[in-house]
């Protein structure tokens, strides 16, 4: 990813993210969770519904995991 997003709604940890194509901007938080096994579990759901979308799962700022290489 191009640029990154500090995510922390009201104590989150980790975020699972849907990017623009470009990898740009954030077109929205799809799942915030304290716990990396809820993150997790939720960035595999949303690449199962959707496996065109470019999500990320991250911690702050630290891309965990990623739909897309590049």
């Amino acid at each position: 990813m191009a640029l990154s997003f500090i995510c922390n709604p009201e104590g989150m940890h980790f975020c699972v993210q849907e990017w623009d194509d470009r990898g740009m901007s954030i077109v929205q938080t799809l799942a915030a969770a304290k716990k990396f096994s809820v993150a997790s579990f939720a960035f595999d759901e949303a690449i199962s519904e959707n496996p065109r979308l470019n999500i990320t799962l991250q911690q702050g700022t630290r891309v965990i995991r990623k739909s897309r290489d590049g």
